[in-house]
């Protein structure tokens, strides 16, 4: 509906640039993502894999989802959203749009190394407007249940830019004694085990540095957020 230029005139225009292009996935006709004819829907994503990512309509810690580029057999890919049905296909958003240079430790070698990790952003509304957010890290799929965790999330209130505010923490995190930050990642994980902060066999993992934002970018959220609310009560009385 949001994203069928036919059709979604009645939705905000922040809504429609900001929503992937997604088609409920099976053989059929429709309209691609730049409002080309699209034939066969099945053979077009088969074409067009490597921009593509397939996903169940409901699901939960990434079962299912099948991303283009990580997931290299997409016959394979296709014959299980066939299979298992009630899938959709979305244009895949850029995976460096969201991909950020964390701290972490590694164990094995007994040092701390900055290694990229995707990250994902997600807001919290309803009819009252955005009452919070949650950060995640991890790889494709971030989820928790796909081996993810947590990234905390901090305003930036100086007027360096985030990127060099991102490099000062990173670099700080970098030179700091292998053993004390072991101890920082033992705490996180006792805290976890001891508020149940955990997923089927252990503690939720935690990144070692936050996600920085700007007060800027929470109003503009805010704004963005009561739009997409107010959409959606137009899909309920659609």
């Amino acid at each position: 509906m949001i994203t069928d230029p036919d059709i979604n005139s009645c939705f905000r225009k922040e809504t429609i640039e900001r929503t992937p292009w997604t088609r409920r996935f099976f053989q059929r006709q429709t309209t691609g993502p730049k409002g080309e004819t699209i034939s066969d829907l099945v053979e077009w994503t088969r074409e067009n894999w490597e921009n593509l990512v397939l996903k169940p309509e409901r699901g939960y810690s990434g079962i299912g989802v099948r991303v283009g580029g990580i997931h290299d057999n997409v016959d394979d890919e296709i014959a299980l959203a066939i299979k298992e049905g009630s899938y959709i296909v979305q244009k895949k958003v850029p995976l460096f749009l969201w991909a950020e240079d964390i701290p972490e430790l590694d164990r094995a070698n007994q040092s701390i190394v900055l290694n990229t990790f995707q990250t994902d952003f997600r807001c919290l509304f309803g009819s009252t407007g955005m009452f919070g957010f949650v950060g995640r890290y991890g790889q494709v799929p971030t989820n928790v249940g796909s081996g993810g965790g947590f990234q905390p999330i901090a305003v930036l209130k100086s007027d360096i830019s985030i990127a060099k505010a991102t490099d000062r923490i990173n670099k700080m995190i970098l030179n700091m004694d292998y053993g004390h930050v072991a101890r920082v990642v033992e705490l996180q994980e006792q805290l976890a085990m001891d508020n149940h902060f955990t997923y089927l066999l252990g503690p939720v993992k935690m990144a070692l540095r936050p996600r920085l934002i700007t007060q800027g970018q929470i109003d503009r959220l805010e704004n963005y957020c009561k739009g997409i609310w107010e959409d959606c009560l137009t899909l309920e009385k659609m």
